[in-house]
Parts: structure tokens; sequence; C-alpha cells
């Protein structure tokens, strides 16, 4: 398995580590500049994609925002963002304890340092981190923070030099062109939070191993209650919260505090966030096209297409929706109307016979007189009269501030003439 360590995979370790030295002259020589090791190597395309470590991690890499990574997320993180390498020897070389996941302080340490010195200030003196904006970062409830305001606030929670309270507001701030701060900027400290308290109340139980796997399934055992027994150990942190046992026929599963209810209206808002609307949702869970949504398709489609949860988490949610393990998930059980459905299914045949009367006149028609073909001219027509320039002052897709250079770096561009490089008057 991936996890079990040989001879091949230290040597290949060495080699991205850079220790070995012929490999570093054979790659030099290659490809002309050579990076220390693998680690560094992703480091740099994270900066060159992201602009820097700490913008890739909340944006791409920590997806659920727990503040780490385990190795399936790690694969599927490092897919989304096209990078390509030995993805198994580079998750050894940060995971260098061996301890099955990966932080950012094993990509940029000061970053999760300064991070973690503002959780636990803020949780400390406040609760929450959403407490802490609403009672000192925003005083004016305005929803938005300037960097002047965020020092003059932040500093009272203990923080000295203005060097550092910049340097936060920066590694907080990750909405490009803006200079401002906001809530949902900073509220993935929560997360962080709740998951550190979650891993030490785990490590106060009296067991060396606990699994707390929701799904779970059981043998329903003579005389069993419809409630667990609270732990008795410690403070629970709230996931812990609430437990209770549900009787499906003979057996029974463990859930957390939310309720069915709960779940199944959390999944549809984020669906409807996402595709616009339940139908579309369903139709992208479909994968066979039939109409119906297996347990195989809905956990492929929840846990890896929408990364909403892990597959056990996906499991379950199923289950919330369709009680029978082998049985599928229709349109009516996740509350898509009947006149939506028909709507929907008209509307696809209708497109599906356009585009084959499209296909067959491109087949039939003339040369020159095809839609395809008119269409086509049309727009060489369009791009020869009114041809578009590559704009410099652009990255992440959206204009940078007034001053600002290109990227990665994006330094400050030296006037050459009357009017600057990169498009900025002088």
């Amino acid at each position: 398995m991936w996890w079990n360590t040989g001879p091949h995979l230290a040597r290949r370790l060495r080699q991205q580590r850079g220790e070995d030295a012929t490999k570093a002259k054979r790659d030099a020589t290659w490809h002309g500049t050579v990076h220390k090791s693998d680690v560094d190597e992703f480091k740099a395309v994270l900066k060159s994609k992201f602009g820097s470590v700490t913008r890739a991690w909340r944006l791409a890499l920590d997806a659920d925002n727990s503040g780490v990574l385990d190795f399936s997320e790690f694969c599927l993180a490092t897919k989304s963002i096209g990078y390509i390498g030995d993805l198994r020897t580079l998750w050894f070389n940060m995971d260098r304890g061996t301890s099955g996941n990966i932080s950012l302080s094993e990509l940029d340490g000061p970053a999760a340092l300064a991070l973690e010195k503002f959780r636990v200030l803020a949780t400390r003196d406040y609760g929450s981190i959403e407490d802490c904006w609403k009672r000192l970062v925003d005083e004016d409830d305005s929803g938005f923070v300037q960097l002047a305001e965020f020092c003059s606030t932040v500093g009272q929670l203990g923080y000295d030099g203005e060097e550092e309270m910049e340097e936060l507001f920066h590694l907080l701030m990750i909405r490009p062109g803006t200079t401002t701060l906001t809530l949902g900027e900073v509220m993935f400290l929560q997360k962080w939070h709740e998951t550190k308290r979650e891993e030490a109340y785990r490590k106060r139980m009296p067991v060396s191993w606990v699994n707390r796997d929701p799904n779970l399934y059981l043998s329903a055992l003579p005389g069993a209650t419809d409630s667990l027994p609270p732990l008795s150990f410690g403070k629970e942190p709230d996931s812990f919260k609430n437990l209770r046992v549900q009787r499906r026929g003979s057996v029974c599963i463990a859930f957390d505090g939310k309720n069915q209810d709960t779940e199944k209206d959390e999944f549809c808002e984020f669906l409807v966030d996402r595709y616009g609307s339940l139908v579309e949702a369903f139709h992208m869970m479909d994968s066979s096209g039939s109409g119906l949504v297996t347990m195989p398709e809905f956990k492929n489609a929840v846990a890896s297409s929408m990364r909403y949860c892990r597959h056990a988490d996906a499991k379950r949610l199923f289950l919330v929706f369709c009680s029978d393990p082998d049985g599928v998930l229709t349109w009516e059980q996740m509350g898509i109307s009947v006149e939506e459905w028909v709507s929907y299914r008209l509307r696809q045949k209708s497109e599906l016979l356009a585009r084959e009367g499209e296909i067959r006149l491109n087949q039939t028609a003339p040369i020159g007189t095809g839609p395809r073909m008119i269409g086509a001219s049309e727009e060489h027509v369009t791009r020869i009269r009114f041809p578009k320039h590559g704009r410099a002052d652009v990255a992440f897709w959206k204009p940078l501030p007034r001053g600002w250079g290109p990227p990665p770096t994006f330094a400050p561009v030296v006037p050459t003439g009357p009017h600057q490089v990169g498009g900025w008057l002088a």
C-alpha cells in the first residue's frame, strides 16, 4: 500500500530531497534550473499559481478548512491545480514525522505560526473567531476592515510590532485587488480551532484508538437504547455531543448532533449555490443518465467531484436521503418537484433535438452555408476588425491595484517613457 515504505522509496526520498548529487547535476543539465528538493519545487509551483504558499493552501489545498490534509485530500488538491510529479515521494518528504497528515507548517512555517498566534489569542479572549471579529476587529460593523483599523484593534490582543500586524493582515486577506478584510476570510481559523480541540480531546481519552466514524454499522444489541451514554472524561467538544443511535432493521447507525433535516438542508443549499438548482445537481450526480442515482455514483460525485465531504460521510449522507444502502436515490427524494423535473427534461430534450438538427444541417449544407461555418466566418471577421490585446495589469482574473506590477512578484514597474510599461500611466 502507499503508506508502506521500503528501500526503493527511501532512495527516491533522498534523491528528491537533493541528497543525490548525481541526479541534481543531471536535472540541471536537462532542465537548465533545478530546485533544491521536490518540496521546494512544489512551493515554487504554488507561488507561481497563487502568489504565495499560504494563499494556495487556503484556496486550493485545504478545501475543508480543517487545517490538515491526509493523503487522499492531498492527491485531489494537487490534481486540481495541475501539479505533475511523484506525489507519494513528495508526501513523505513533507510528512517527515509520518503522522499521516500535513499542515501549513510543513509548507510555510512562519505563516502558520502567525495564523496560530492570532487564533489562540482571539479564542482565548473572546471564545470564537466570529465574536472576536464583531466585538473587536470590526468596531464600526461595516463588514470590511482596512489595514489601519485592523492594526489599531488587533493590538489589544497583545501584538506589539506594526510589521507583525501588517504581515498578519496580508496573510488573512486572499481576495486579489482589494485592500480590505472580511469576516469570511478569517472564519477558517474557527475550523482550525475546532479541529485542534477535537484532536486534543481524543488524546485525553483513556484508550489508544477510538473509532468515531458516524457511518459505522453496529449490530443491534439486545436492550440497546435510543441514545448513547455521555462520556465521562474531560469536557466534550461540540462535535462529540448528543450522539444518538437510529435503528434501521437489524442494524443501527451512529449520527452526531445534527439531525437528518439539518444535514439535508445544508447539502441542498450547497448544491443550489454551486449548480444553480437541485435539478442541475441531480443531473450531474446521475452519471449513467438513468434518472436514478446509486450509492457509488453519489459517493463519487459528492466526495470526488464536489469535494463536499469524505467518502465515509458521503455514504452516511446518502442514507439520510435513502434508507436502503442497496437502493437508489430518486429526484423526488432530493426534494425536486414534478413541475421542475418535467420542465428540465423537456428542456433537455429540446436542446438535444436542436443539437442533432444543427449537426445534420452542417453535414448536408453546401460549403460555407452551414451554421458552424457561418459562425466561424463571423468570429474571424470580428477578430480582424476588433483585435484583442492582452492586459499586463491582470492577475487571478481581476485587475491589479494601481501601482502593482505583473505576477508573480507584483513589483512596481519603473516607467520607461511618457507611459509606463504594463498599461499604467506614469
